[in-house]
């Protein structure tokens, strides 16, 4: 899950914090994709 590129983009395994930040807080995630991530870390 957490170095899909098709998920993430092809910068999958790079280290960027401002993934986590949804975009209203100056991050570059959408918050639909930080539900999907979250729901699925959720299922582990």
């Amino acid at each position: 899950m957490f170095f899909r590129e098709d998920f993430w983009g092809v910068d999958a395994r790079e280290f960027r914090p401002e993934r986590w930040q949804g975009e209203g807080y100056g991050g570059t995630t959408p918050a639909e994709k930080l539900r999907e991530m979250e729901a699925t870390t959720d299922l582990a």
